[in-house]
């Protein structure tokens, strides 16, 4: 949900972009090198950027900062429509026309044309970011100051719901879509983004609104914006491992409200630090890079899923080098090679000034 350039938040989009290189071959380069290069870190990498069916890696955070990062866009979002002129008419309409243009392109990445129903995933990554979004920032526009109250009473539905029935993800899916699989065929242990996970994330777009709205106050220094994150960052991500004592293991693929809370605390904690560095320190040259990706995310994540810019990489680049390396090492000149490439798609997207936005 980008804004326009000159009231783009420095940090939003720095660490937009470095959320989101994990997907473009640091993932696929930690797990070849942890092959290529067995020892202690390479090992860690390599579980630090894989999936299980509980508990949180850093993997795991991918999606739902993304998540949070576009609520975080909102405020800004509002504030440059009503600064046009625009009427709260026409803003609810925008919001449900990009909810809609969202849905659309997520469902068309998801293959939902290919209209097999048996093996599609019902809330894919654009679908859930786009109806976390709308929820939290249409309950900032029409609550006024107790815009958060009904972000909390949902949290506690879900708190709910989970506390009766920790199978609520299944149960979920068996009643919403009773022929969606629970498994993805040849994966046991990470499960198909189960489709209450698209009601699941709204709460992390009320924490990433909420943060929005902290980056946008202009009673308060960037120096005291990050405290106030850390402040509630700090407490939320402790609660979140706390609370999986009483209620069980935080799941991604439920996203349960333990994940909910380790998820958001520490997408804010990591928002603070290049908050800090970004803003209040002004210190960006070395973020520059994540920017480039960050503000042209939707772009790359569209053209990585339609083309084939793996095989690319990996086909009109590295064919000869990869002759030449050991065993092993192949795979991770590979990944490397993609990343590059993504990179410089979108560094020359940046360069002319062309970002993707929906």
């Amino acid at each position: 949900m980008a804004v326009e350039i000159k009231d783009r938040i420095h940090s939003i989009d720095a660490l937009r972009g470095f959320d989101f290189i994990w997907i473009l071959g640091v993932d696929g380069f930690f797990h070849a090198l942890a092959k290529a290069w067995p020892n202690g870190f390479t090992a860690l990498m390599k579980h630090q950027v894989s999936h299980f069916a509980t508990g949180v890696t850093f993997y795991d955070l991918v999606m739902p900062t993304f998540v949070f990062l576009s609520a975080c866009s909102f405020p800004f979002w509002l504030a440059s429509r009503e600064k046009k002129g625009w009427s709260q008419r026409r803003i609810v309409l925008d919001v449900f026309r990009r909810l809609a243009m969202l849905t659309l392109v997520g469902g068309i990445l998801a293959k939902w044309l290919s209209f097999d129903f048996t093996h599609v995933s019902y809330a894919p990554l654009f679908t859930i970011i786009g109806f976390a979004w709308a929820v939290a920032g249409l309950s900032k526009m029409f609550c006024g100051r107790y815009w958060l109250l009904p972000g909390l009473a949902y949290f506690a539905v879900q708190v709910a719901v989970f506390a009766i029935w920790p199978n609520a993800k299944e149960l979920f899916d068996q009643w919403l879509t009773p022929w969606h699989p629970i498994q993805r065929p040849g994966d046991p242990v990470y499960a198909w983004r189960a489709t209450i996970v698209l009601f699941c994330a709204v709460s992390t777009g009320f924490i990433g609104c909420w943060a929005g709205l902290v980056l946008k106050r202009a009673d308060l220094s960037d120096f005291r914006k990050c405290a106030l994150l850390v402040g509630v960052g700090a407490p939320m991500a402790a609660l979140g491992y706390l609370s999986c004592l009483w209620l069980g293991p935080a799941m991604k693929p439920s996203w349960n409200p333990q994940f909910v809370l380790i998820a958001g605390g520490c997408s804010t904690l990591m928002l603070a630090f290049f908050h800090f560095v970004c803003d209040a320190l002004r210190c960006r040259r070395w973020a520059f890079a994540f920017k480039v990706i960050g503000m042209n995310a939707m772009a790359i994540y569209i053209l990585k899923s339609v083309l084939p810019l793996r095989a690319v990489a990996s086909k009109y680049f590295m064919a000869g080098i990869d002759e030449m390396l050991p065993e092993g090492w192949a795979a991770v000149a590979d990944s490397a090679a993609y990343f590059l490439l993504c990179y410089a798609i979108c560094r020359f997207l940046y360069r002319r000034q062309v970002f993707v936005k929906i």
